[in-house]
């Protein structure tokens, strides 16, 4: 079995493999975005990071879904990533 590793992804890096892998997930997950832009995308967000610090960011969030969570665990991915719980609860409304 091959071993996995998890790491942020850095303005510079190759995101190649990274953006395949988004590709995937969002085909499986029934998106429908150009894979063009799923790249494209990947590219800029392996730079948020840099560019927040450059800015004076103190941090900054993700969301997980109950059904993220349920169907991917991404609790436990986004704590390899260094993301912590604050235990807050995001209210949503639908109009």
């Amino acid at each position: 079995m091959s071993r996995v590793s998890v790491r942020r992804l850095q303005a510079g890096d190759d995101v190649g493999a990274a953006g395949d892998l988004l590709i995937r997930f969002f085909r499986e997950e029934g998106f429908d975005t150009p894979d063009a832009v799923i790249r494209a995308n990947t590219t800029r967000l392996a730079a948020v990071e840099a560019f927040l610090k450059e800015r004076g960011a103190a941090g900054y969030q993700v969301t997980v879904t109950p059904f993220a969570e349920e169907a991917h665990g991404l609790q436990n991915y986004y704590r390899k990533l260094g993301f912590a719980s604050e235990g807050r609860l995001i209210l949503y409304k639908k109009l």
